[in-house]
């Protein structure tokens, strides 16, 4: 369950930066995916309509910040339930686990009283940051092939 869950938060803010580049009245819809999963927020759906780029190239992908938290609680709650006897088999995951951690704080400004809204509000990420987050090889992506390696082979040894 918890790869279904990443792999819905990548393809969405993947969909929405593909959007933000590429403007299309009729996106392609994950809502199917976010309803089997039992995520209960039909604002998610409206993502790709939404999100848009300015002049300059940088991108604002609406909650960006709270896909990309939902992403790295969805990794740590699949690195708690992995029965891993070798700690060792997690450390590039928990090393890109950190990578993320860093990326979502250069992103989103912060302060004490309003971290939470910090993760809905509308932040504008520069492009490049964006394709090392969510494009081909991105961030997002190598974490879950991390995990879909790490379910492999936990299964290979029971």
């Amino acid at each position: 369950m918890h790869l279904r869950n990443l792999r819905y938060y990548r393809e969405l803010l993947g969909i929405g930066y593909h959007c933000a580049l590429h403007p299309d009245p009729f996106p392609r819809s994950l809502r199917g995916e976010r309803i089997a999963l039992g995520i209960d927020l039909a604002e998610l759906d409206t993502i790709p309509l939404w999100s848009n780029r300015r002049p300059d190239g940088a991108v604002a992908i609406p909650m960006a910040g709270f896909i990309l938290e939902r992403f790295g609680r969805c990794v740590d709650a699949f690195c708690a339930a992995l029965d891993s006897e070798e700690p060792e088999e997690l450390q590039g995951l928990l090393d890109a686990r950190r990578a993320l951690r860093d990326e979502l704080a250069a992103i989103l400004p912060r302060r004490e009283k309003d971290a939470n809204l910090a993760l809905l509000a509308d932040v504008y990420i520069p492009d490049d940051r964006l394709q090392r987050l969510c494009g081909q090889d991105g961030l997002l992506e190598r974490i879950l092939a991390g995990c879909e390696a790490l379910l492999g082979a936990a299964s290979v040894h029971a």
